[in-house]
């Protein structure tokens, strides 16, 4: 076993609309490491010592990293305490121990970044190139989900090649608190502003997605532009999408037989204390989810994917979740599903 030395950690980026994620996570990761350091960085929102967390909340930081807004706040962590760092989004758990990733971490120098790197070499570089190869237009697609315009980008940065390598998710990182520095994060802020100003006619938000999408484009810009060493997480720190949870047992997880080491929810219905999210109510939920998953295999499923190890490693798990809190989650899948009817019905435009 690893002993996590005290310069590592991990931080996990929490607003009071995913508490409940997040609490999970926490469950989860101690789970597989009971002694591991974990702060919480406060997302908008977040009302100082209002929260449901038995770990330490970080102050709002000085400086320009007290600037960082919405999601850009995951950058705190290059300012934290820790040395090196494991950064996690709160709609992440972890399914398996990650003792090789730590060692693997704590054993690199210098600047560094560890991410989730889904096509590598020739199996992105030659579909990118080939406009003919059956890839290719997925891979465009894949490109511009991840980092934004790829035309406002090579306008903003006509040095940037935001093709030259797969891009990859900020949901799950790893890194060094000397990767990033307090002014890499202004010089590109300060650019994309100036860029909203003079080409695009409008003010910069830290919601606005016209250049780079939001803080995955930025970072992934960052690597590239300050050449900073780019690692995998893969073999031993990699995520199953939430949409192909469904293949995830509590059991499995508990006895650390799963073959990843985290659930990941991006772009999908997360689990949460909603009454929409297990049966018998699940399958009115399940109506209003059009392609948000894959298809095959959803039909008989009786939860939200992956919702059973969620509530596993919910605090609450030996006892009722409150009334309170189900009534205000069923509330927004109510809407959600009432818009969705009534969008059918004609009754409603899209």
């Amino acid at each position: 076993m690893l002993n996590e030395p005290s310069d590592f950690g991990i931080y996990i980026l929490s607003y009071p609309g995913d508490f409940h994620l997040a609490l999970s996570l926490i469950g989860s990761i101690r789970h597989f490491h009971p002694q591991m350091p974990i702060i919480i960085i406060p997302g908008e929102g977040y009302v100082e010592g209002q929260h449901p967390f038995d770990v330490p909340v970080m102050s709002k930081p000085s400086g320009y990293w007290g600037e960082l807004g919405f999601i850009d706040r995951k950058f705190w962590a290059f300012q934290g305490p820790f040395e090196k760092f494991l950064y996690i989004d709160a709609d992440i758990i972890c399914t398996h121990s990650i003792d090789r990733l730590l060692q693997r971490i704590a054993s690199q120098e210098g600047k560094f970044l560890f991410a989730n790197i889904y096509y590598a070499g020739d199996d992105w570089t030659i579909p990118v190139g080939d406009p003919s190869h059956p890839m290719h237009q997925h891979h465009l697609a894949w490109a511009a989900r991840a980092l934004g315009s790829l035309e406002h980008m090579r306008a903003l940065d006509p040095a940037y090649d935001p093709l030259s390598r797969c891009p990859f998710n900020a949901g799950i990182f790893a890194s060094s608190r000397s990767t990033f520095a307090e002014e890499d994060f202004r010089d590109v802020v300060e650019r994309e502003a100036a860029y909203y100003r003079s080409s695009l006619g409008k003010d910069f938000s830290w919601r606005t997605e016209d250049v780079f999408y939001r803080d995955q484009g930025r970072l992934n810009y960052l690597v590239d532009h300050l050449q900073i060493p780019l690692l995998n997480l893969q073999p031993d720190g990699h995520d199953v999408w939430g949409g192909d949870a469904r293949l995830v047992r509590v059991e499995d997880v508990l006895a650390n037989k799963t073959g990843f080491s985290f659930i990941h929810w991006a772009g999908v219905p997360r689990p949460s204390p909603s009454f929409f999210c297990s049966r018998p109510l699940y399958w009115m939920l399940k109506r209003t989810l059009g392609q948000t998953f894959v298809e095959e295999g959803y039909k008989d499923l009786p939860e939200i994917p992956g919702y059973s190890v969620w509530r596993h490693f919910h605090p609450r798990q030996s006892e009722s979740l409150s009334l309170r809190s189900r009534l205000q989650h069923s509330y927004k899948d109510l809407k959600r599903i009432v818009r969705t009817e009534l969008v059918n019905a004609g009754l409603r435009s899209a």
